[in-house]
């Protein structure tokens, strides 16, 4: 199958995000959706940044733009020969101003009751980059999320299981839309994590109900569901188990950080006790994390440069580690804030390994995060604790409250 989609650019709100380039090597972050149409098909729904893609012309004459192509295989876990490849090429014409994204969707043969996967290979065309990604697909379980498709207000796809200014949002299933669909709003806040050395060990997630509904069906058979102020929102076909999908949501600008308040709990990593405190209990939050930053840095300066640094990692911590929490709460935040993206990513089903540092270097430092069992999130994983990495550790803090970012090169 041969694709050519000649787009004019449309506008989304939705955050670009990708499950899979942890250490953001790439600059080209696609965000796939799939969705289960029928008892054949299957649709990806993508979501580009233009900000990621090279647009050019023939001549100073034509119109600017970006030439993107997909290529893609699908596997099921029975067959080791290919049931569907196709390529589609997404061309972008720019004729007045530049959108922020760009989407669209396809579909591909796969079968109801089968599990497998589905190999995507993004080319931008322009720039000669290219970004590969493998996308798990299980459709048997109909209460996983790629038997839905949600969208917020303005019908937008949400890509990411986190939203932010949405109040309402739209939830479609063709093989659910005549089943009833629950509701399992969860408050609880969830801590954040401990330093990579500790021995105390804590669960990385609580089961707690605060209040189940049913939704409310339109007359499009979609699901209509009202999203709480904060929380997560399981959502299920059976209200007496533990498994469905889940949407979070945080602060109201999350993933970014905008507010005083909001920069105020991410410093925990690097300050006292006594500070943090100081800068908690400030009447005056804007003032009191100035403060804070300006100690640390000497000069106004280097305190911006600082701060700078700093709160762009806890934002990407945000986008590509959030599970349950808060992707800045995580393990695999706190050791990207601190210590920054690893020089290798080694992944497999249950773990991910990071290393700092040449690999089978004996000064390199290593962090392993196995898999969590979490009913809430498939993004859930948790540092293996060690003491010897204590002295890495205060090494990295000590540099950061010496006015530096650290990094290993």
């Amino acid at each position: 199958m041969v694709v050519s989609l000649l787009l004019n650019s449309c506008i989304t709100t939705n955050n670009i995000t990708n499950n899979f380039m942890e250490n953001d090597i790439n600059s080209i972050h696609p965000a796939f959706k799939i969705y289960h149409k029928n008892e054949s098909k299957s649709l990806i729904n993508y979501q580009l940044n233009t900000s990621e893609l090279l647009y050019t012309r023939v001549n100073k004459n034509s119109p600017f733009q970006s030439k993107v192509k997909i290529q893609f295989s699908v596997f099921d876990n029975s067959n080791k020969t290919a049931i569907d490849t196709g390529t589609i090429y997404i061309i972008d014409k720019v004729n007045n101003e530049k959108q922020n994204y760009i989407s669209g969707t396809f579909d591909f043969d796969f079968s109801i009751n089968k599990k497998g996967y589905i190999k995507l290979e993004l080319r931008d065309e322009n720039r000669g980059r290219t970004v590969k990604e493998f996308i798990y697909i299980d459709k048997i379980n109909h209460y996983n999320d790629q038997f839905f498709l949600v969208k917020d207000s303005t019908n937008n796809i949400l890509y990411n299981s986190f939203i932010s200014d949405e109040n309402q949002v739209l939830i479609y299933s063709y093989f659910n839309q005549n089943k009833t669909l629950y509701a399992n709003h969860n408050n609880f806040k969830f801590p954040l994590s401990q330093p990579p050395f500790s021995k105390s060990k804590e669960n990385t997630f609580r089961y707690k109900t605060n209040k189940i509904e049913s939704l409310t069906k339109n007359n499009d058979l979609s699901f209509n569901y009202d999203f709480p102020e904060s929380g997560l929102v399981q959502f299920q076909l059976d209200s007496n188990e533990k498994n469905g999908f889940t949407l979070f949501r945080f602060q109201k600008y999350f993933p970014k950080i905008k507010t005083p308040i909001e920069m105020i709990h991410p410093i925990r990593y690097i300050c006292t006790k006594a500070e943090f405190e100081k800068v908690l209990n400030s009447s005056d939050s804007k003032k009191a994390i100035d403060e804070f930053w300006l100690t640390k840095g000497n000069t106004s300066d280097i305190s911006r440069e600082l701060i700078k640094k700093y709160y762009a990692r806890v934002e990407k911590a945000n986008i590509y580690f959030t599970s349950h929490k808060e992707g800045w709460k995580t393990d695999r935040g706190m050791i990207s804030i601190i210590f920054g993206a690893p020089k290798l990513v080694r992944k497999t089903n249950n773990s991910i390994v990071w290393t700092y540092g040449d690999e089978n270097n004996m000064n390199s430092i290593t962090f392993t995060f196995e898999k969590v069992k979490n009913p809430f999130s498939d993004n859930d994983y948790e540092l293996i604790r060690n003491y010897n990495l204590k002295n890495p550790w205060y090494r990295a803090v000590d540099t950061w409250r010496n006015g530096k970012a650290y990094w290993i090169h």
